[in-house]
């Protein structure tokens, strides 16, 4: 399964509606471009997106969501047609979906969601790792965690060799939910480590993330996009992560 994942950062601000933003062809050919079987979009929002969601209908995909608020904001995920779908469980805190895809007798549980966040002062990352938890709480629920494909925006901050009590880190880091997944024998598709390279956008923290459950392999290990300051996304600060498992 060719999997792309992407944070299209639509949120109001400054008085504004969702209708004063919006999502156009050019966004769905970019990620088109990709080919891949399914594509799941955190931080999306009810906009002006008739241009967007037609040309993912138009190439033989279907929708999925999980959409929370007034605004309808959450996760917007879009699969081939050839797929079957049965939607599991959705939550708003964080937002999240868990829906089986299956396809010629293989199945897969695939978990998108996203962090919530605000000011990141102390309580905001404890709240954070409340989130996390809660996460944690679902799949060990799962009767079978070996098909997990684990997708999103996990706004785990700063990677630091140590942290101190005093910092939202101490609470919810990557070393965290790495040691929390593998656990669960849930592989993280990047290895990250204080002072790496890998970013999401314009030298920011890698905080998109893609895991999988041990029946399932990377052929291509996720990696993210060139990114560009001119992508037609929101205000975007976060490169597309592109992964291939099998």
């Amino acid at each position: 399964m060719r999997v792309l994942e992407s944070s299209l950062n639509l949120r109001v601000e400054n008085g504004r509606t969702n209708l004063d933003y919006s999502l156009s062809t050019n966004v769905a050919e970019a990620q088109l471009q990709y080919a891949a079987d399914l594509y799941c979009n955190v931080e999306y929002m009810e906009c002006l997106d008739e241009e967007y969601l037609h040309e993912f209908s138009r190439k033989g995909y279907k929708r999925i969501t999980a959409l929370f608020g007034h605004n309808n904001r959450g996760i917007l995920c879009y699969i081939k047609n050839d797929y079957t779908v049965e939607v599991i469980k959705r939550m708003s805190d964080p937002h999240f979906l868990h829906f089986r895809a299956s396809k010629d007798d293989e199945s897969y549980d695939i978990i998108v969601f996203r962090i919530l966040v605000s000011n990141s002062s102390l309580e905001d990352f404890k709240n954070r790792l409340n989130q996390w938890n809660a996460v944690i709480a679902y799949i060990d629920n799962m009767q079978d965690k070996s098909r997990i494909i684990l997708a999103g925006d996990w706004n785990h901050a700063r990677i630091l060799s140590e942290y101190g009590k005093d910092m939202g880190q101490y609470y919810f880091s990557y070393q965290k939910i790495k040691a929390d997944l593998e656990g669960r024998k849930i592989s993280m598709g990047m290895d990250l480590r204080p002072g790496h390279k890998e970013h999401s956008a314009l030298g920011f923290v890698a905080i998109d993330h893609i895991a999988i459950g041990e029946g399932l392999a990377f052929t291509k290990k996720p990696e993210y996009s060139d990114y560009d300051k001119n992508a037609p996304i929101g205000k975007p600060d976060h490169a597309y992560l592109f992964a291939e498992i099998i």
